[in-house]
């Protein structure tokens, strides 16, 4: 979690981020998923949106670092999953990245170390 949001959640009034749980029950417990998602429905139609579930907030997550520039594996990482492939769902909000790192090819190229002149030490 960015330290924006960490921040945001210690300003909320009787907040205590002192357990393993961002959102825990009253009792410090672990909700689960058809708890949070019956919450998360029940706050989308009080704001007048359509309903939405905790994944959703999951998939936003992650589009938005794919967006930024994060790389796949990093995400993977971050996501927790053990295969690459179920984090390629996301990689089509990236479409304009590959064309930022190819236009790297433009700028100026570092100055060598390298005795032989090569910047990769071969």
């Amino acid at each position: 979690m960015p330290d924006s949001a960490v921040a945001a959640l210690r300003r909320q009034e009787d907040r205590e981020l002192s357990g393993p749980y961002v959102l825990p029950r009253a009792d410090g417990t672990q909700h689960d998923r058809q708890d949070l998602t019956y919450g998360f429905h029940g706050v989308a139609r009080r704001a007048g949106v359509p309903p939405f579930g905790p994944h959703t907030l999951r998939h936003t997550y992650a589009s938005h670092l794919l967006m930024r520039g994060t790389p796949l594996l990093v995400v993977r990482d971050l996501l927790g999953h053990s295969d690459v492939r179920m984090t390629e769902r996301y990689s089509h909000l990236a479409a304009a990245i590959p064309e930022a790192h190819v236009a790297k090819l433009d700028e100026p190229a570092p100055v060598a170390n390298q005795p032989n002149g090569h910047h990769c030490g071969c």
